[in-house]
């Protein structure tokens, strides 16, 4: 037979003394005192919520490949927007790396927007996007991709929402990373050689006799880029559109 060990119990006024001692240590709040303790974590995690979460933020990225022996190619054309754009009015930014791609966030036009460059090749141009877009949130219709366009002339620009990939692997990369085809498109003209390889031409570089239709189709996307981050797509795509087809 096993023995049970007599516990000693404190007595209840004893214990209900020792109590009341502890409860004079601590300082007495009142209700207003404890929600003010509340208040400095409600507001860091509003803060932080604020600097991740920027809901009318504008992302405007250019498709290319990054190699450098791809610099002057035409289906560089996207890098070559963004880099002309900024060389203009922002000579001393430097991009930096996140995400697997170059960025830079500027205040333009009092509007919030960061300029995207990914690091990958063409071909998996969404990974990079999709994870900005939902790092910061950003909403489709403020998404702006800059690519190159074989279905229009060197020096003709356009501006889309939505719509099938028409065949481009780094816009089709980005519909299938966003699952969704509703984000601006700003296609970029750069004809078509129909004697040659599609794939081999796209990876060309631009010659000398394109130069001048290359300088006017990178002055035209800058004000499409302007329009865009002042008043919206919608504004842009019927500035543009309506004067291309003129």
């Amino acid at each position: 037979m096993v023995k049970l060990k007599k516990v000693k119990h404190q007595p209840r006024e004893q214990l209900r003394l020792e109590l009341q001692v502890r409860n004079l240590k601590r300082p007495v709040q009142s209700q207003e005192q404890r929600q003010e303790q509340l208040v400095p974590s409600r507001e860091l995690i509003k803060q932080k919520a604020q600097r991740v979460r920027k809901v009318d933020l504008k992302l405007i990225a250019g498709l290319g490949n990054y190699d450098k022996k791809y610099t002057h190619a035409r289906h560089n054309a996207g890098f070559m927007v963004v880099d002309s754009y900024l060389a203009k009015d922002y000579k001393d930014i430097k991009f930096k790396k996140k995400l697997e791609a170059d960025y830079v966030s500027l205040n333009i036009f009092s509007e919030d927007v960061i300029f995207l460059k990914p690091r990958t090749y063409m071909n998996l141009s969404g990974s990079s996007i999709y994870q900005y877009v939902r790092y910061f949130t950003v909403d489709h219709e403020n998404l702006l991709v800059i690519h190159d366009d074989c279905d229009f002339d060197i020096g003709v620009i356009r501006v889309k929402f939505g719509g099938s990939s028409a065949g481009h692997n780094g816009v089709q990369s980005i519909i299938d990373n966003l699952r969704t085809d509703s984000f601006v498109r700003l296609r970029v003209g750069i004809g078509r050689n129909k004697s040659d390889n599609l794939r081999n031409y796209v990876l060309d570089d631009f010659v000398k006799s394109e130069a001048e239709a290359l300088k006017s189709v990178i002055e035209n996307s800058a004000e499409a880029i302007d329009i865009f981050i002042k008043n919206g797509y919608v504004k842009a795509m019927n500035k543009i559109n309506k004067t291309e087809r003129k």
